[in-house]
């Protein structure tokens, strides 16, 4: 089930007892526009937009910051049994690819939530109401990630056509080409599903008040959309 589909855990248990929220300025300031109250984006902190998505990302992020803790010991010279047999079970079940396929499902989401906190944080809350600040950094966080992400999928696609089929690369990066026939544009498919995003997320948030450019952006959209078909 792709966990960024749906809200799994009510924020009123998760972040909502880490976090304080201004509630109040957030219901005065509204949505962003009428594309994003039509799509239910009613408020613009990033925590609470990202939902339970906050909540698993940061526990994949946690474990990747633990797993380079316990590489830093081993490589300094620690030699417990448990403590590389332990890491090394972590590190075989392909956390790294786990991280990638959430990150690839809410890539949408995460360019949506972070513009929304960027464009509009309750500043003035920062001091009294932490998940107004938390939400700002973390904004620009997921737009980082995204960019890493996009920027992961290029680099796949300009590696030597003999690279895909060693077992080091499917370890990292092989959600990103499993399934795919073995052509280079093939390999691009993981980058077309992001630019689709990207188009869609440009649409609602830059072309609002653009009728004839956001008819051209949607068949960019369906135009892609055929080219991710294509290559499956």
């Amino acid at each position: 089930m792709p966990i960024a589909t749906f809200d799994l855990i009510p924020s009123d248990i998760t972040t909502e007892k880490v976090f304080k929220f201004d509630y109040d300025s957030q219901e005065e300031q509204g949505p962003y526009n009428t594309a994003m109250a039509e799509l239910k984006y009613d408020t613009n902190n990033a925590v609470l937009n990202f939902g339970s998505l906050f909540i698993f990302l940061s526990l994949k992020v946690a474990i990747v910051g633990l797993l380079a803790v316990m590489w830093l010991l081993i490589s300094l010279g620690l030699s417990i049994s448990w403590f590389t047999n332990l890491y090394t079970k972590l590190v075989e079940i392909n956390i790294f690819n786990g991280i990638l396929v959430m990150f690839l499902e809410s890539y949408l989401e995460i360019f949506i939530s972070s513009w929304l906190g960027i464009k509009n944080p309750l500043t003035s809350s920062f001091r009294e109401y932490n998940g107004e600040m938390i939400s700002y950094y973390l904004s620009y966080l997921g737009f980082g990630a995204n960019i890493l992400v996009t920027l992961t999928c290029i680099w796949v696609i300009f590696r030597p056509l003999e690279a895909y089929k060693t077992e080091e690369f499917k370890e990292r990066w092989g959600v990103l080409t499993e399934d795919l026939r073995h052509t280079r544009a093939a390999y691009a498919n993981q980058l077309v599903f992001c630019l689709r995003r990207l188009v869609f997320f440009i649409n609602c948030f830059c072309l609002i008040e653009n009728g004839g450019l956001q008819i051209v952006f949607t068949l960019l959209c369906n135009l892609l959309y055929f080219v991710y078909l294509g290559n499956i």
